[in-house]
């Protein structure tokens, strides 16, 4: 069954690829993805600024109405069913360990676009033809919602669920430079925004120096650019590879990598150990565990 909606999900995206679009330029007749430029970071605060150059608008029929579907590059979008599908534009912060975030964010210029009908988020039925995966999309608009003459969503920003790699707390802040009024069928697109993160009742400093994992945080927490150590194999540790991945496993944290780089890893050049513990190559999963 895995296999079969990994492969629906595939299909999915590949044809939503297909369909056309057309590009919507609000200051750049090329389609690019939005911009993130960091402008100032220290352990109290981040700020940067996003620039939307513009969108990608395709069209998509349900009975007597005609939708548009709005993506940026690069971006993602809330899944709530019913609600307007909008894209976001999220990033991801290192932050000081339970540091509580205080979000501002400027609007610079804002385009109005009429005559827009934002598709909702559809619900999306799978069936199955001789093995041969078929695919529904079913568009039912949140009656509250539609109903409305303000833009939604009413705030800019919401902030991204808290998680930990390895030591270091992440958090993050999506923002709409899209929003929609469905009575009016009206667009508000603010194509320059500038995101001020304030770190309040945090401990620590905001970036943890993460040694060999230093480099896997550049390019995905906007304030990390701290070197990575290089990879030596540990002194009291071995690496080995089996074939299954037990359910219950004592790690600290896993690394997915695919069977070329086992095939090419320098045995005794690998990697290094964190305190004491033991390294184990468990299938195409690294892991860092089995205290000693």
């Amino acid at each position: 069954m895995r296999c079969r909606i990994l492969t629906v999900l595939v299909t999915l995206s590949a044809m939503r690829i297909a369909m056309a679009q057309s590009w919507v330029s609000f200051h750049s007749p090329a389609p690019q993805p939005p911009s993130i430029d960091l402008l100032e970071s220290d352990d109290q605060h981040v700020k940067y600024r996003i620039i939307v150059p513009g969108m990608w608008v395709r069209s998509v029929a349900q009975r007597s109405i005609t939708y548009q579907m709005l993506e940026l590059d690069n971006n993602t979008k809330d899944e709530q069913l019913g609600l307007p599908s909008l894209p976001r534009v999220s990033t991801n912060i290192a932050l000081p360990q339970g540091a509580t975030l205080e979000v501002t964010v400027v609007e610079g210029r804002t385009l109005y676009f009429s005559r827009y009908r934002v598709a909702p988020v559809p619900e999306v039925t799978i069936t199955y033809d001789n093995g041969i995966a078929q695919f529904t999309e079913t568009y039912t608009e949140d009656p509250v919602i539609y109903g409305m003459s303000t833009y939604y969503p009413e705030n800019l920003r919401s902030e991204r669920e808290r998680g930990v790699f390895v030591t270091q707390e992440v958090g993050g802040v999506n923002v709409y430079p899209i929003r929609f009024n469905p009575v009016e069928g009206k667009l508000a697109v603010t194509d320059t925004l500038t995101v001020t993160v304030e770190f309040q009742d945090g401990a620590g400093p905001a970036t943890q120096n993460l040694g060999i994992f230093n480099e896997a945080t550049r390019g995905v927490l906007i304030n990390c650019s701290l070197p990575g150590e290089p990879f030596h194999q540990p002194s009291n540790g071995s690496v080995t590879w089996v074939d299954a991945v037990e359910t219950s496993i004592d790690c600290d944290y896993l690394i997915i990598i695919p069977d070329s780089a086992w095939t090419n890893l320098p045995r005794n050049n690998g990697f290094v150990e964190k305190g004491k513990r033991d390294f184990q190559i468990l299938g195409k999963v690294i892991g860092l565990m089995r205290k000693i």
